[in-house]
């Protein structure tokens, strides 16, 4: 997985009514999906509970209880099922509404999707937005890969680094730090 070098964060953020009332927990929830290194530039991403909570330094059920809040504000979608997140206004802030074919974030968008697998999600984002975004994509992402899509969390599923592992024989999830502070390796083998 590649991490975004950058993500953009709109400063009225902080006036943001509907998103204060919900308090500390869920702005920094909403700060964290703009953010993910787990995001793309049209947010729309797997992202595991485990991952964020840990990520954040919150508890799991805190961060679903924030994404609940978002939700119900219209901030973004979640699937339980997937752990799949969409921050629709998030990428049309950032994208816009419509691109020119020359534009190359096409290129680079219709590159996500070949990589995605076939949601809900996906499925309304090429109904409203390929001919906004002039997508070409033939069955683009009929051939990707799977992804995980449990909640529980499959380490082998992620390239890039993460602060977190886990216990294989008990499951838990400790800090990475943690993890090798209790176990010896060699050269990334035990």
């Amino acid at each position: 997985m590649k991490i975004r070098k950058y993500a953009r964060l709109p400063p009225n953020l902080w006036h943001d009514n509907e998103l204060k009332q919900f308090g500390l927990t869920t702005t920094l929830v909403s700060i964290y999906l703009r953010s993910s290194p787990h995001s793309n530039m049209i947010y729309l991403y797997q992202q595991q509970p485990e991952y964020a909570a840990v990520d954040i330094g919150l508890p799991v059920n805190e961060y679903l209880e924030a994404i609940g809040n978002l939700q119900s504000i219209g901030f973004c979608a979640y699937d339980s099922k997937t752990n799949y997140v969409w921050l629709r206004t998030a990428m049309i802030e950032d994208v816009g509404e419509e691109l020119k074919e020359t534009d190359l974030r096409v290129k680079g968008i219709q590159a996500l999707l070949k990589g995605m697998p076939e949601s809900h999600f996906l499925a309304e984002f090429k109904r409203e937005f390929k001919a906004k975004y002039k997508l070409n994509y033939k069955g683009a992402s009929k051939g990707a890969s799977k992804q995980v899509v449990s909640s529980k969390l499959n380490t082998s599923c992620y390239s890039a680094p993460s602060p977190i592992a886990a216990n294989a024989e008990s499951g838990e999830l400790v800090s990475f730090s943690e993890y090798y502070s209790k176990n010896e390796f060699s050269g990334g083998a035990k």
